[in-house]
């Protein structure tokens, strides 16, 4: 659904939208007592729904401000930050969930999305895409 959304508005609001939605989604993992407790299924659908809206509306914004003549290599290098991030994310959450708590990763995640959630709001703001 975001994906026809992110294609009918402006792709840094759009940003803005899957960024707040991956951010409420994985900061509300911090509630989760006992993740086989369905009482948290409402929670865990919003963590999906979120982190595919922060991946959807990424890759609508960089495919659309990539030029054309070297989008395959923005696109590529698009996905090999996303995979240091991810071991990154993964090798920092380890550390956290020792430290923490079980859902410190999903929190210290959701905790970055609030911050690209915030920058695209001034980006929005500052140096709209028409």
């Amino acid at each position: 659904m975001l994906g026809f959304v992110t294609d009918k508005i402006n792709r840094v609001t759009g940003l803005a939208i899957g960024s707040l939605l991956g951010a409420l989604g994985y900061s509300s993992m911090w509630f989760v007592t006992d993740p086989d407790d369905p009482t948290f299924l409402p929670l865990f659908i919003l963590l999906g729904i979120g982190q595919t809206a922060c991946n959807l509306s990424a890759q609508a914004l960089v495919g659309q401000e990539a030029p054309e003549e070297a989008r395959g290599v923005v696109i590529g290098g698009f996905g090999f930050a996303g995979t240091l991030g991810i071991i990154f994310s993964t090798w920092i959450g380890g550390v956290i969930f020792d430290l923490w708590m079980p859902s410190a990763p999903f929190v210290f995640v959701g905790g970055l999305t609030w911050l690209v959630f915030f920058y695209a709001l001034v980006i929005r703001r500052v140096a709209p895409i028409e």
